[in-house]
């Protein structure tokens, strides 16, 4: 590796993508000049900038937390237009968002860019290659992973952070200013979203004891916490009848968690598949506690200021995934980047009625607030 090298082998799991960016870093001169013919436009300076894309990760947590940071892009750029690459159903929190021109699913349903922003702190080159072959003139993109010279606006990245504080130090960087604002997720429900989750909670009959939403499951193949520890957890919760728990998910998970809810004896609420995501978050922003995996869930509790008891997953770092709220609690025990071989025998150190007790504590600490 060459000593001005940016590539950093601490962000590194896999080394054979280690030796990937090794090698964009030695072939730099080559992608530069194939970078010039993809792009024969020249970089311009950001004050000129008039639209804008943001590309990067597709999930609902992903564009979720990274919503904390828009308003500063918007206040940094005042005269550029920005839109977002994601997909359903991830676009639906970004619905009425007023620093958001549009969402679209691919670079090519867009019009002329001026600059395209690769936000992913970790997949980010394949962004800046997509970018570059898009023919977009402005790149920004961190560099850390190799393909600086595909970044015509190269981020250095501090590592390592909470996901969302990335993207934060990158608009940061941009707009020349301090990183000093909250990490808070922002959506922006319509009154049709508020009616439905008003009346989805009126239906069910809620309101008299602390209502606590409970999402049991999540998309990730590992490290995930067993949907079956989650309803045991509700078991326990529901031992001193004081909580009313609502079983959460979407339609597809529904024939899972009543299997759950009968096995475990369940008295909760079974609403999967029964509400959007923005009135979801009309309907979290009701109940006292949310408790999930960290999944999309969690963001969305945490953009209404729901108190949020989450278990981190096992498989990845525990700084880049822990709490960024500060009404959220990581219940997971301090423990990270667990193999598969090791995840069963890891999941048995965190006990479901310990979990249980953070969710007690979660809704005494709001209701005395």
């Amino acid at each position: 590796m060459m000593p001005s090298s940016p590539v950093n082998p601490a962000t590194f799991r896999d080394r054979r993508n280690l030796a990937l960016a090794r090698w964009s870093e030695f072939a730099a001169p080559l992608l530069k000049v194939a970078a010039r013919v993809s792009c024969p436009g020249r970089p311009t300076p950001p004050a000129s900038w008039r639209r804008g894309i943001l590309v990067g990760a597709h999930h609902i947590g992903d564009v979720l937390y990274n919503t904390a940071s828009l308003p500063a892009l918007v206040e940094a750029f005042p005269e550029c237009e920005w839109h977002f690459l994601a997909k359903p159903p991830a676009t639906e929190v970004l619905a009425n968002n007023p620093f958001i021109k549009s969402c679209v699913e691919s670079l090519d349903s867009l019009g002329p860019v001026d600059v395209a922003i690769c936000y992913n702190s970790g997949g980010y080159w394949r962004d800046l290659v997509g970018v570059t072959r898009r023919g977009i003139p402005n790149r920004v993109g961190y560099i850390h992973k190799g393909f600086s010279a595909l970044a015509t606006y190269p981020v250095p990245i501090s590592y390592p952070q909470p996901y969302p504080a990335y993207f934060r130090d990158l608009v940061a960087q941009l707009a020349g200013r301090a990183a000093d604002w909250p990490l808070r997720p922002r959506v922006y429900p319509a009154a049709r979203d508020a009616e439905k989750a008003d009346a989805i909670w009126t239906e069910a009959g809620m309101g008299e004891k602390p209502v606590v939403a409970c999402f049991l499951t999540s998309r990730q193949a590992s490290g995930v916490w067993p949907a079956r520890k989650f309803a045991e957890t509700v078991a326990y919760l529901e031992a001193d009848e004081s909580h009313q728990a609502v079983l959460c998910g979407t339609a597809g998970e529904a024939e899972l968690l009543e299997k759950l809810k009968t096995e475990f004896g369940l008295r909760a609420l079974l609403l999967a598949g029964k509400l959007n995501l923005l009135s979801l978050a009309c309907f979290l922003r009701k109940c006292a506690v949310t408790l999930c995996p960290d999944s999309g869930p969690r963001h969305l509790a945490n953009a209404v200021q729901t108190p949020v008891v989450f278990v981190r997953n096992f498989a990845v770092g525990k700084i880049e995934t822990g709490a960024y709220c500060e009404t959220e609690i990581d219940a997971a025990p301090d423990l990270e980047r667990v193999p598969p071989p090791a995840q069963e025998q890891a999941f048995e150190l965190l006990q479901p009625e310990a979990v249980a007790e953070l969710v007690r504590r979660q809704v005494a600490s709001k209701e005395r607030g």
